[in-house]
Order: structure tokens, then C-alpha cells, then sequence
């Protein structure tokens, strides 16, 4: 005589157990993952924010002969090309 499988066979459990770790441990790779990634976007426009409020133009003057702008700071040459363009 063969006994029919119900609910509670061992196969079925086994499937169950499988599944349902899988879908917690896919839910918790995602929670992480976003907030990891929104713990890196925020450090990254802190450290914008940062270095355009340090980014200061001690000096700019106009150079003796050519007349061109010169950016006497710790800046970029955007700022530079920004300052000539401003002057």
C-alpha cells in the first residue's frame, strides 16, 4: 500500500524551508545593498559640498603683459576658466 504525501511530507517541508530562506536572505542582500548604496551617495555629496565650500580664491590678478587671469589657490581650472570668464 502506498501512502499518499500530504502537507506535512518531508519533501514538502524541505521545500519550504528552502524557499522561505531564500526569500528572507533575497530581502536582506537587498536592504543592505540599498543601504549601502544611499550611505555612499550621501558621503559622496558631503565630500562635493565639502571641497566647494574649502574651494577659495585667494588672489586673482590680472598678469602684467598678457592680460590673462591667474588663479593663485588650491582650486581646479574650471574655477580658473570660471574666474576669467567672471573678470
Amino acid at each position: 500500500m502506498t501512502r499518499l504525501r500530504g502537507p506535512h511530507s518531508l519533501r514538502t517541508r524541505l521545500f519550504l524551508g528552502i524557499a522561505a530562506t531564500l526569500a528572507v536572505s533575497t530581502v536582506v542582500m537587498l536592504a543592505v545593498g540599498a543601504i549601502l548604496t544611499r550611505q555612499s551617495l550621501d558621503r559622496d555629496r558631503a565630500y562635493v559640498r565639502a571641497e566647494r565650500s574649502s574651494v577659495k580664491i585667494t588672489s586673482i590678478a590680472p598678469a602684467p603683459s598678457s592680460g590673462r587671469v591667474v588663479c593663485t589657490a588650491n582650486t581646479t581650472t574650471s574655477c580658473c576658466a570660471t574666474a576669467s570668464v567672471l573678470s
